[in-house]
């Protein structure tokens, strides 16, 4: 297979995994705004809809290093790690993994809680659905962004071989990991904090 067509279908993947995100993320808020008491189907439907979220974003990934990697599909290492665009990128595609990190974690919760024992979950609570509806919308609304930061970036706009890439893929690495522990122990101690909440308005 020729360098071109390799190059054509490893963006033609990450395209349609871009897309394939957006998708996934108006069926999971289209869910979300028939709750906050989710019928079984459309808990189901929550369900898998977060599971492709995951499938589709390791295709990401994967089309991504490759792009980012091999010369012969895309502008190479030595061309993406002095471009801060590229960085500022990568650290807009962190905040979304990160903030879906939360939906995910309460998704698996309602999934297992239906799916062992008496096979019955708690209602979910208005809070929650609207906390999981307000992801999605900066979800939805944070992605219009990236495919304009990858126009630019590929036209070399802002390219600084001065800059330490190395400061800049930290700063994109720890953002990621950062945000996803504050979305992960937001979502483990969610029922918690509102019942907190609840009886302080109670006294």
């Amino acid at each position: 297979m020729s360098s071109t067509i390799s190059s054509a279908l490893f963006a033609y993947g990450h395209y349609f995994s871009i897309i394939g995100v957006v998708g996934i993320l108006f069926t999971e808020r289209w869910t979300l705004e028939n709750g906050p008491e989710l019928t079984d189907d459309e808990e189901n439907r929550l369900a898998i809809a977060d599971a492709l979220y995951g499938v589709i974003g390791l295709l990401i990934v994967y089309t991504g290093y490759y792009r980012f990697s091999d010369p012969a599909l895309g502008k190479g290492t030595s061309f993406y790690i002095h471009e801060p665009i590229f960085w500022l990128k990568i650290a807009m595609v962190g905040v979304l993994g990160s903030a879906s990190l939360f939906n995910t974690t309460k998704i698996i919760q309602r999934s297992i809680a239906r799916n062992t024992g008496d096979k019955v979950a708690e209602p979910m609570s208005q809070e929650l659905n609207d906390r999981m509806k307000s992801i999605c919308n900066a979800q939805l609304t944070g992605i219009i962004f990236i495919p304009l930061a990858a126009s630019l970036m590929a036209r070399g706009v802002g390219y600084n071989e001065d800059i330490p890439w190395q400061a800049e893929m930290g700063a994109s690495l720890v953002l990621f990991l950062g945000l996803g522990f504050k979305y992960v122990k937001e979502a483990l101690t969610f029922e918690e904090r509102l019942q907190q909440k609840q009886q302080q308005l109670q006294e």
